[in-house]
């Protein structure tokens, strides 16, 4: 294989890597705010029942919302390092 050949595939590689990654980065943030969102209303129509003030209500839906999103985006996002590391591997 010649020097050419093989920069050519590096740079294939490399490009695909970054797509694939750019399309994971996009998956992620979409299912994260899914997630996000329903981690709020859950936790929302869950302390209503207690007899929450509304604005307590409010900040504690917003701190399970925001740890739903963080938690499922970094998952995501190592979940499709991985896979585009297995998928170019030689």
């Amino acid at each position: 294989m010649s020097l050419d050949s093989r920069l050519m595939t590096s740079t294939l590689i490399s490009r695909f890597f970054i797509y694939m990654f750019s399309f994971g980065l996009a998956i992620s943030v979409v299912f994260a705010l899914i997630a996000s969102a329903m981690a709020y209303l859950t936790t929302y129509i869950e302390y209503e029942k207690h007899k929450f003030p509304k604005k307590r209500l409010r900040k504690e839906s917003l701190n399970a919302a925001i740890f739903a999103f963080a938690t499922l985006l970094i998952i995501w996002l190592i979940a499709f390092y991985f896979i585009v590391q297995i998928v170019t591997q030689k």
